[in-house]
């Protein structure tokens, strides 16, 4: 089952997905930007990417999933 995390930031609109096994996708106005995933179940994905957030404006963005045997988060 995957999971989203959704926001929109400045008129983009921001998701970061993720499901077990650990796997991520950071979506920036419905476009991967990145993917990560890992067969290990103890692992912690970051995931990356910038954003224009106006004409001349760009923001760092990061999405940080933490996959353990208790969980999530």
């Amino acid at each position: 089952m995957t999971e989203e995390l959704s926001i929109t930031y400045e008129g983009a609109r921001l998701a970061l997905s993720f499901s077990d096994p650990p796997q991520a996708a950071l979506r920036i106005n419905g476009l991967i930007r990145e993917t990560a995933a890992s067969e290990q179940s103890n692992i912690t994905l970051k995931l990356t990417s910038t954003v224009q957030t106006d004409y001349e404006w760009h923001e760092f963005i990061e999405g940080i999933v933490e996959f353990s045997d208790k969980g999530i988060k």
